[in-house]
């Protein structure tokens, strides 16, 4: 290889990107009250608000005790909440969980190295000495729960461990009250604080509904709230009581667990026919069957989505990366729906999750809908991967007439996607010199050309070149 070749090389390998933001740095105090997290803003946030900053201040608000979920880098209602709780603590006032000029002033003075209260839990929640605290969360569904519908929330409980211990959750037992039947509930779920189920009942047997297999993980000295779903029969009878109470909670070690039993509220069945609920089909499309490592923007899953009824809206969808593929090859994930572009995922869970929580409200009209997932496929040559919404439950839509969830069924098979060896791109750098040659000169750039492997290393073993001479 030329000494030309190698330096193009070694330059297009050595570019880097960086970004610089600017403005009064911000400064939330951990837990422990001493340490703090540095972040920058240059703008004020609020509900729908999404970028690096965000995710700052996410990733501070869980240092501090005030957030408890994973950072998304969008301002929703949990970040907006926990914003309010910091505000409330810090005296920053209103406490509305609106992020601007007030609350980053606030914080500019933290830059001294002054410090600010922190408040683990939710104003009211008693923390324990050991072990886990269990109550009823201070927002409870209330009113009626139709018949048919499906991941209807029916009781939020709060989780809170000691300031000693963190505590992993490994199981619920939970009791049915009022007069529906066990045949009256095809499934029961448990959601976390930004609405996403990770869990699915064990066994309902006689009122008596166990979860079994936990991994929840609540962090010392702070709270965790989870949501039970259920999705109820169409055949439930109007005008019948249902309600959940907590009575065991298990935890890795047998640590102490207080606060049992929680009741939560007690809801009417309520039945529609005018129109009837929402109804949604998820149908598999065949997408690409191969690609090439390297490759970016790649149509990796497509689906037909059929409403009925009544309008819906997308609150999220996991899908389910299954195949041979490393994850950490697969960046950059977007959802479309029509063609538009709703949520975004930079990585894959190890796991092969992800999760697309739209930042705004997506309104899926009756009728056929397209999903479409493009992914950047960075390297797994030789590999092979599917995505999946492999349970019905992985996807939620609110109907839009009466505003409670529906479950979709799914149909089909997703297209198995074989990922190819990588190739190398070589294209004309955009610098490459266009004047004449001086006669008689010496050691003179004649080209420069840009080497791109994509998906593998690739060695470079031969470099023919010709040169072709114009004129006299």
């Amino acid at each position: 290889m030329s000494k030309t070749v190698r330096q193009i090389y070694s330059v297009a390998l050595s570019a880097t990107t960086v970004a610089v933001f600017s403005g009064a740095a911000l400064a939330i105090p951990a837990v422990s009250g001493a340490q703090t997290m540095s972040c920058t803003f240059t703008r004020s946030l609020t509900v729908g608000s999404r970028g690096a900053d965000v995710t700052c201040l996410q990733n501070a608000l869980v240092a501090g005790g005030f957030l408890s979920v994973t950072p998304t880098g969008y301002f929703g209602s949990l970040t907006k909440a926990a914003v309010a709780k910091w505000q409330a603590a810090a005296g920053v006032s209103p406490a509305a969980g609106f992020f601007g000029a007030i609350s980053r002033a606030k914080y500019a003075m933290m830059m001294s190295g002054t410090t600010m209260p922190t408040t683990p839990t939710t104003p009211g929640t008693t923390v324990p000495g050991a072990g886990v605290a269990v109550s009823a969360a201070a927002m409870q569904p209330s009113g009626s729960a139709i018949a048919g519908a499906g991941q209807i929330d029916v009781a939020k409980y709060t989780f809170t461990a000691s300031n000693a211990a963190g505590a992993t959750v490994t199981s619920l037992k939970l009791s049915r009250t009022g007069v529906v039947s066990d045949s009256n509930i095809s499934n029961l779920y448990l959601a976390d604080e930004s609405g996403v189920v990770f869990a699915q009942y064990s066994s309902l047997n006689n009122g008596i509904a166990m979860f079994e297999g936990l991994n929840m993980m609540v962090n010392a000295g702070q709270s965790r709230v989870v949501t039970l779903r259920m999705d109820l029969s169409s055949s439930a009878s109007a005008g019948n009581t249902l309600g959940w109470r907590l009575d065991m909670v298990t935890t890795s070690g047998n640590g102490a667990v207080s606060g049992l039993p929680v009741s939560g509220p007690t809801l009417t069945v309520t039945t529609v026919t005018n129109p009837s609920l929402g109804a949604v089909t998820y149908t598999y499309v065949a997408s690409g069957s191969t690609v090439d490592a390297g490759t970016s923007g790649f149509l990796a899953h497509s689906a037909t989505v059929n409403v009925t009824n009544s309008a819906v809206l997308l609150k999220s969808i996991k899908y389910t990366v299954v195949g041979s593929a490393n994850t950490a090859d697969l960046k950059n994930a977007t959802l479309k729906i029509g063609g538009v572009a709703v949520a975004t995922a930079s990585m894959i869970g190890v796991d092969g999750k992800v999760v697309f929580i739209p930042t705004t409200d997506v309104r899926i009209p009756t009728g056929n809908n397209t999903f479409e997932v493009y992914v950047d496929v960075m390297g797994s040559p030789n590999r092979t991967m599917a995505w999946n919404v492999l349970r019905p439950y992985d996807a939620v839509f609110n109907d839009t007439q009466y505003n409670t969830n529906v479950t979709a069924t799914t149909s089909g098979t997703p297209t198995t996607v074989t990922i190819n060896q990588g190739r190398v791109t070589i294209s004309k750098s955009t610098d490459t010199p266009t004047a004449n040659i001086p006669l008689g000169a010496s050691n003179i750039t004649l080209a420069k050309f840009n080497f791109y492997a994509g998906g593998e290393p690739v060695k470079l073993r031969f470099l023919p070149v010709t040169i072709t001479n114009v004129g006299d």
